[in-house]
């Protein structure tokens, strides 16, 4: 995955894995600098985007139709306010759509 989690305007590679989400903040290929919880089930689709607007990728997955994200990486995923239907086997990309 990619995506700005440490707030400085470039995007870190990101691994989940481990219920964690391993970051390369230093974009050395070396250890994650940033360990950030994320406990995925089978069949979740874990993805990235800043959906507090602090200017941090926040950890989400896409689970039966629904995206759930934990702006406050505290392990706990809840659900964000975006409708979604999509086929089985779909893999939904978030993105910053209106700018804001």
């Amino acid at each position: 995955l990619l995506g700005d989690v440490d707030g400085d305007g470039d995007d870190d590679p990101c691994l989940p894995g481990g219920g964690r989400l391993s970051c390369d903040t230093e974009h050395d290929g070396g250890a994650a600098e940033l360990q950030i919880p994320l406990a995925t089930q089978a069949g979740d689709v874990p993805l990235l985007a800043d959906v507090d607007g602090d200017g941090r990728a926040d950890p989400c997955v896409f689970r039966g139709g629904r995206f759930l994200c934990d702006p406050r990486r505290s392990g706990s995923l809840s659900p964000f306010g975006l409708p979604f239907a999509a086929e089985p086997g779909a893999i939904p990309v978030l993105g910053n759509v209106n700018g804001i």
